[in-house]
C-alpha cells in the first residue's frame, strides 16, 4: 500500500468521499496522456492489424528510417533505397520519395479521390458528404499504403528489389478488399456498390 500513500490515505481515494475503485487507480498509475487526432484512422475496423501498427509508429515518427539510424550510430549511408536520389528520412519516405508519391497517385486514382496524404486526417474530417464506409476504406487503404511501402522499403535495402507502384496499390487494394468483405455487415447503398467496382476494377 506504501505505493499508493500519495493517492490513497484514510480508506478515501484523492481526497473524495468515494471508496478506492481499480479503475482509477489504473488511470492514475499510467497518467494521463494528451488525446490524438489520428487516432480514429490508426484503429480503423477496416485496418489490418499488422499495418495499424506500423501507421501508429510512423505518426509518431518512430519508425527507423535511415537519418534516425545514423543518429543511432547505426550505419552511414542515408540514400533512400526506393529512388536512389535523395536521403531517406521520414519526411521523404512518406510522401516526397518518387515512388511513394506515385504509389499515392496511383491510389488516388483508384479511389477516385484527391487526397493530400500529409492532410488525411483533415480530409477525413472534411469529408462528410461520403458515405462513414467510404471514408473508412479510402483511409484503411492508405493507412496499408503506407505499410506497404514501409515494406517495399525494407525489401529494396536487403534484397535490392523494387515493387512497381502499378503493383503496389493492387495489392494494397486487394488487402482492404479482403478486409472489407470480412468485416462490413451493413448492407451497401448503390454508390458505394459502385465505388467499390470502380475501386478493385
Amino acid at each position: 500500500m506504501k505505493f499508493f500513500q500519495p493517492a490513497y490515505t484514510d480508506d478515501c481515494w484523492l481526497g473524495k468521499a468515494t471508496e478506492y475503485t481499480v479503475r482509477e487507480g489504473y488511470d492514475w498509475l499510467r497518467s494521463s496522456s494528451p488525446s490524438v487526432s489520428w487516432w480514429r484512422l490508426c484503429w480503423n475496423s477496416m485496418n489490418i492489424p499488422k499495418s495499424s501498427f506500423i501507421y501508429w509508429v510512423f505518426m509518431l515518427k518512430r519508425l527507423l528510417t535511415k537519418d534516425r539510424l545514423v543518429r543511432m550510430g547505426g550505419g552511414t549511408d542515408v540514400t533512400c533505397d526506393l529512388c536512389q536520389t535523395a536521403n531517406e528520412s521520414h519526411e521523404h519516405l512518406f510522401f516526397d520519395c518518387y515512388f511513394s508519391n506515385r504509389c499515392s497517385i496511383l491510389l488516388q486514382q483508384k479511389l477516385g479521390f484527391q487526397i493530400n496524404p500529409s492532410a488525411l486526417i483533415d480530409w477525413n474530417r472534411r469529408g462528410r458528404r461520403k458515405s462513414i464506409l467510404m471514408r473508412r476504406v479510402t483511409t484503411a487503404c492508405y493507412v496499408q499504403l503506407v505499410y506497404m511501402i514501409w515494406q517495399e522499403r525494407n525489401r529494396a535495402r536487403i534484397h535490392s528489389q523494387v515493387t512497381h507502384p502499378v503493383a503496389v496499390v493492387r495489392q494494397v487494394i486487394k488487402a482492404v478488399h479482403t478486409r472489407f468483405q470480412m468485416r462490413n455487415k451493413s448492407k451497401l447503398t448503390k454508390e458505394e456498390e459502385a465505388w467499390i467496382m470502380q475501386m478493385t476494377r
